[in-house]
């Protein structure tokens, strides 16, 4: 398939080489920007043989082949396959598809068409129903100066908001989010903006944002997201570029697996992680 060049013999070569016996080599600095293109896959691994997968694939049987061909490779102790399946993801396979059974012709009905009754004189028609959507008529979210300029698509309906489209950074993501959930018809926020993530530590623009206390409940969200099913977040606290999370852990046994999460997340470089992990009572 067309994501597997991600695990091509030479990048596995790389890998095998970095924890080859008697070298002292760390792991591999797989650059991590924006989520792979539908049918790709990053990986990225850790000093401790932690990878951890990213990206897209059309079938579930294909996650999980990709993860049992990574786990094999020489230096790999542990995989966190977070990969995505979306069937739809893939155009290539999409174009290739044989086309669909063409429908059997419906039977032609001789008899002339019955035309509808007519309306009676003096009743108006019935109002249209209210279309779908938020349920308080005129959106209360247009006019958020934080939205204003940005090609980002909010859709609420009964207290729960969908933020969708491509902004220039993070930065303008966060501002987006936390206007949106700091409104008071949100109940809930489904964060779903797409933007260039940063690669070097100091390009991550979160850590100049100018405004600590936004920036930390960013990130905790983040860091909530990312540990679902892991761990339970208890807090998340920023001071300056120290980041510390504080969750404990649903299975003791997946400690290393929450840590390499958490350091394979683009949106937390240049930041120092302090994780503390209790286990599970």
């Amino acid at each position: 398939p067309p994501y597997w060049r991600a695990l091509s013999a030479y990048r596995l070569a790389e890998t095998a080489a970095a924890f080859a016996p008697g070298d002292g080599a760390g792991g591999i600095p797989v650059p991590v920007g924006p989520e792979p293109p539908p049918g790709s896959v990053d990986v990225e691994i850790d000093p401790n043989g932690v990878a951890v997968l990213r990206g897209v694939v059309p079938t579930l049987a294909d996650r999980i082949a990709v993860g049992q061909y990574l786990a094999r490779t020489p230096g790999v102790s542990e995989v966190v396959n977070l990969l995505r399946v979306d069937p739809l993801a893939t155009a290539s396979e999409g174009a290739q598809a044989e086309p669909p059974p063409a429908l059997p012709e419906e039977p032609i009905d001789p008899r002339p068409a019955v035309p509808p009754p007519p309306e009676p004189i003096g009743v108006e028609p019935p109002e249209p129903p209210p279309p779908a959507g938020n349920k308080a008529g005129d959106d209360p979210l247009a006019a958020l100066p934080e939205l204003d300029g940005l090609p980002v698509r909010v859709l609420l309906e009964d207290g729960r908001a969908i933020l969708e489209g491509e902004v220039p950074s993070a930065l303008e993501a966060m501002r987006a989010v936390l206007a949106v959930k700091r409104h008071p018809e949100v109940l809930e926020v489904v964060d779903r903006l797409r933007f260039p993530v940063p690669i070097e530590p100091g390009a991550n623009p979160l850590r100049s944002a100018g405004d600590p206390e936004a920036v930390e409940e960013y990130l905790s969200d983040q860091v909530r997201r990312q540990l679902d099913g892991l761990a339970e977040v208890g807090s998340v606290r920023l001071a300056g570029d120290l980041l510390e999370v504080r969750a404990r852990l649903l299975d003791p046994g997946d400690r290393r697996r929450a840590e390499a999460t958490l350091r394979a997340t683009p949106l937390l470089r240049g930041f120092t992680l302090a994780m503390r992990f209790a286990p599970a009572p």
